[in-house]
C-alpha cells in the first residue's frame, strides 16, 4: 500500500521475486535466508550453527 492504494496482492514469494512497481521492490528490499538450527540457549543469548558450521 502507497499513499492509499494498494499497489500488489499475492503471496510473500510472488510479491518478493515479482514486484508490480519500483515502490514495492524498494519497500521489500533485499531479503537473505539462513538455515540454521538453535545448539545452545543461555538467559538472553542463543547460539545457531548455520550450515553445520558457522555459528
Amino acid at each position: 500500500m502507497h499513499q492509499g492504494e494498494v499497489l500488489q496482492v499475492g503471496t510473500l514469494v510472488e510479491i518478493y521475486e515479482q514486484p508490480k512497481t519500483h515502490f514495492v521492490t524498494e519497500f521489500i528490499g533485499e531479503s537473505n535466508f539462513l538455515i540454521g538450527r538453535v545448539t545452545a540457549h543461555q538467559q538472553d543469548k542463543i547460539l545457531v550453527l548455520i550450515d553445520d558450521f558457522l555459528p
